[in-house]
């Protein structure tokens, strides 16, 4: 007799690893396999292992006689008719069922089961693999209402996989009203629509068998409770799932508002089956604002089905009405949503851009060919944009037709345009300049030859400023219908600008210029097409003009005890070359005609002049002209001065600033001055009246504070010198910013904590304005003039309160809106004047507090109380805090 794997019965080249064998049959591999046998309670168990191929490229062919290179089940779920699969990575074996006993009625078939090699040797291996059935989910006790439907789950493990089976009170399920749903993972669910009264202490079991070892089994008695009878807090449901339908990949919730106390869980059924929430990241249930809802992501077709939830707690259970949930996948095939001309118009080598828009659902691909080229591979379309595609031509030379497709699973489109190459108009001839005035420029050129398929439509005069478009201090010489060079630079300033006229005119006046100025001109005749070459640019400089504006920045000074000293800057737009500057000066009244005031003349090139023989100590009226070929500029403004040698110059260029409600900021320029400058004096008008106050130090800036919000103020600023005040600037108004002022808070007596550092507290009174909008507290603190340590003359103390404003003030803000603060980095021995105030984002610092005075020793004198001590690491933290956040770590 032949060997038993020499002859064969079954193909066992098909992948099909599994077979069931319904007669004794000798079993033969067309490839080199390794197969064992095992006889046990179900039959005989066939062990084989299949030789595959790995991702490398390298073949594994694992040895069965090795166990642990396979491990337990790695499935965990073979149903035990084949197990694991022809590309498992592990080299698992496959099981093969024997349905029949191994004492057939044929002996021969039996004799050469057992005289298969190693028959014995393998009862052990195949032993290993197998495992009894067990229980992993186990059907629950349940308590439930009359006429409502309960759901008993229970599932098996084991190798083979156990079949589950039910029974009611010890026999078979009885009637219609039960329901059995079996899923291949071993889960199985028994149903009951319609629970009635007499179903009372039922006892429903469950039990798995796979022949390996004794059955095993699992039993919940059904309680029925009639509606009537149902305890407090027995679960209810207040709100059942309703028919939905979402779209593929949207985002599903199937609502279910469940109550009862306890608190019921919420178990969720599709098509009575539970759903695995935790394994699948898709799903989730609600705890906090609709508790019990399921929301399910990224919805797919699987996600389809009749959903009920089930709310249980230790009083009962409660199932909801069953909805359907639909997953809809749009379907629409692809179509054009922008339409393509049938033909587009380019000139010789130009450009053109051609857009192709295509959408449906799925959205499709879309992918530009020339017609004549075949259609590109499903590759091809693989890589093409989606819903979109510009195709840029450049440099165009040949008419030729190209085609759009776009292509989805549910079909492709295609729609053809043609690109007809057309000749754009020659570029006029014989450019010239015709006539130029100060702001104009007037052009003349021949006409073109017109083609009759494609006439002109307009003509483009194109003009562009030179880098240097203002000439101070040279003349240019006039251009009329000179011949464009590379000699100058253009600017990227000097875009060009358009000026168009019609097809049929031969001439055009560009105006609108600026004075004295050169510009480069070109002409470019237009089709339906496009524009057509450029002319050679012609260049022309625009003729002269009065200055149209006056000498800036105009300053005097008294020079000696009758003479002055002005200086000036020339005007921003001179219109020509400067000739010479006029400079005019009276004592008299300021109403006094412009031509009675006395006049001095200087070179063009100057700018500044010394007017002597005045009348000393008088105060003088000043302003400059610019002059050109072609007449006078405005005049300055008028500054005042006086006849008094070392007195500054009048304040120019002062400019006011609203910080918030209660501030401004002041600039201006130093003036012009022979000896030095000490301070300033800024002087404030208001609805209260006028205020003015002093400035020790020459610094050409200052904050002004405590003003109020909503009002307006004017400003002027005299400097002054060791000679005396000069003149005061022009006034500057300014509007302080809405808001109301923040209140003052009350300071109560710091606590030194260290040689350098204090404790600030302060309260802030019932009637201060909402500190919604408060950003913090600034702490204002100084040396204070007189420290107090010794006796002092009457004269040092006078002496020391006139120094006393000239002691500046460092501002230190908390950064919160917190009543208290450390106040760090003071001197030992030293006393200081501190008060605070609050800050709000509308109208900034508000009103001061009270002003405490308090002197630091080498040790502070008193220790804090411990309630002070926390108070004190409390303000400590809170100021690490704000820095930390300043610093954005």
């Amino acid at each position: 007799m032949a060997h038993p794997l020499e002859s064969s019965s079954i193909d066992a080249s098909s992948t099909n690893t599994s077979h069931f064998l319904t007669r004794p049959m000798i079993i033969r591999w067309s490839q080199p396999r390794r197969v064992r046998f095992h006889a046990s309670a179900v039959g005989l168990i066939l062990l084989l292992t299949v030789p595959f191929t790995l991702q490398d490229g390298t073949v594994s062919d694992p040895d069965p006689e090795n166990l642990d290179e396979y491990g337990p089940d790695p499935l965990g779920t073979s149903l035990g008719l084949g197990y694991g699969s022809p590309d498992d990575p592990y080299g698992s074996p496959y099981i093969v069922p024997y349905r029949e006993s191994l004492h057939s009625d044929d002996e021969e078939s039996n004799k050469e089961i057992r005289e298969a090699p190693d028959y014995n040797a393998y009862q052990n291996y195949i032993t290993a693999l197998a495992y009894p059935a067990r229980l992993t989910v186990r059907p629950d006790h349940s308590t439930v209402a009359e006429e409502s439907p309960i759901n008993f789950f229970c599932k098996s493990d084991g190798n083979p996989l156990p079949t589950v089976h039910w029974r009611v009170n010890g026999k078979g399920v009885p009637d219609s009203r039960y329901k059995i749903i079996s899923s291949s993972s071993g889960l199985s669910t028994l149903r009951i629509d319609s629970v009635q009264s007499g179903d009372n202490n039922t006892l429903i079991s469950c039990s798995a068998d796979n022949g390996i070892a004794n059955p095993i089994h699992a039993e919940a008695t059904l309680t029925v409770v009639p509606k009537k009878e149902l305890p407090v807090g027995f679960p209810r449901i207040d709100g059942h799932p309703s028919i939905k339908a979402v779209e593929h990949g949207r985002t599903a919730h199937v609502t279910c508002r469940v109550d009862g106390e306890p608190r019921p869980k919420v178990l969720w059924l599709r098509d009575n089956i539970p759903v695995d929430i935790r394994s699948n990241e898709r799903y989730s249930v609600a705890t906090l604002t609709n508790p019990g809802a399921l929301m399910i992501q990224l919805a797919r077709e699987e996600d389809q089905g009749r959903y009920e939830c089930v709310a249980r707690n230790a009083l009962g259970v409660q199932h909801s009405r069953a909805a359907q949930l639909y997953v809809k996948v749009r379907r629409v095939p692809p179509y054009f949503s922008y339409k393509l001309e049938k033909s587009y118009k380019v000139g010789v080598g130009g450009s053109i851009n051609l857009t192709c828009v295509a959408v449906g659902y799925p959205m499709p691909r879309v992918l530009w060919r020339k017609s004549d080229e075949p259609t590109p591979s499903v590759d091809v379309f693989d890589s093409a944009p989606v819903g979109r595609n510009i195709l840029t031509l450049s440099n165009v030379e040949l008419t030729e037709n190209y085609s759009c497709m776009a292509l989805s699973k549910l079909g492709n489109i295609e729609a053809t345009t043609t690109v007809f190459v057309k000749p754009l108009p020659a570029a006029p001839v014989n450019l010239r300049i015709t006539a130029v005035t100060s702001t104009s420029v007037s052009l003349a050129w021949d006409p073109v030859a017109e083609s009759e398929d494609e006439p002109l439509t307009k003509h483009v005069v194109k003009y562009r400023l030179k880098s240097s478009s203002r000439v101070t201090t040279t003349v240019l010489p006039l251009s009329i219908g000179g011949e464009g060079g590379d000699q100058t630079e253009y600017g990227d300033s000097s875009r060009w600008k358009e000026h168009v006229v019609a097809a049929s005119e031969r001439t055009a006046t560009v105006e609108g210029l600026d004075p004295f100025t050169l510009y480069e001109f070109v002409v470019q005749s237009h089709n339906e097409i496009g524009g057509g070459s450029l002319t050679h640019p012609r260049e022309a400089q625009t003729a002269e003009d009065a200055p149209a504006g006056p000498p800036l920045k105009v300053q005097a000074k008294g020079y000696l005890s009758s003479g002055l000293v002005v200086q000036w800057q020339p005007p921003d737009v001179p219109n020509g070359y400067i000739t010479n500057y006029l400079v005019y000066y009276t004592n008299e009244e300021l109403k006094t005609p412009l031509d009675k005031w006395k006049k001095h003349d200087t070179k063009s090139d100057e700018r500044s002049t010394t007017i002597r023989d005045l009348l000393s100590e008088k105060k003088y009226h000043v302003l400059v002209k610019a002059v050109n070929t072609k007449g006078q500029s405005p005049p300055s403004k008028i500054v005042p001065v006086r006849t008094t040698n070392g007195l500054p110059g009048q304040v120019i260029g002062l400019v006011s600033s609203p910080l918030d409600g209660t501030r401004i900021q002041l600039n201006w320029d130093k003036p012009i001055h022979t000896m030095p400058i000490t301070g300033y004096t800024i002087t404030h008008n208001s609805s209260e009246g006028e205020k003015e106050f002093k400035l020790s130090s020459p610094h050409e800036k200052h904050i002004v504070r405590d003003l109020k919000p909503s009002t307006t103020y004017s400003f002027r600023i005299a400097a002054q010198s060791s000679r005396g005040k000069g003149e005061f600037s022009e006034n500057s108004i300014v509007t302080t910013l809405n808001g109301t002022i923040f209140s003052a808070p009350k300071l109560a007596s710091p606590t030194a904590i260290t040689p350098t550092s204090l404790v600030l507290s302060w309260s802030i009174a019932p009637s201060t304005p909402s500190t919604s909008r408060l950003i913090g507290f600034v702490v204002r603190y100084r040396i204070h003039p007189h420290d107090g340590r010794r006796e002092e003359s009457s004269e040092e103390i006078t002496r020391k309160k006139r120094r006393k404003n000239d002691v500046p003030w460092i501002d230190y803000r908390t950064g919160s809106t917190n009543h208290s603060t450390v106040l760090s980095g003071l001197s030992p021995h030293t006393k200081y004047e501190i008060t605070v105030a609050g800050e709000t984002i509308d109208t900034g610092i508000g009103h001061p507090s009270n002003v405490i005075v308090v002197r630091m020793e080498e040790e502070a004198a008193v220790s804090p109380s411990a309630a002070e001590q926390d108070n004190v690491y409390a303000s400590i933290i809170i100021i690490i805090s704000s820095i930390t956040l300043k610093r954005g770590q």
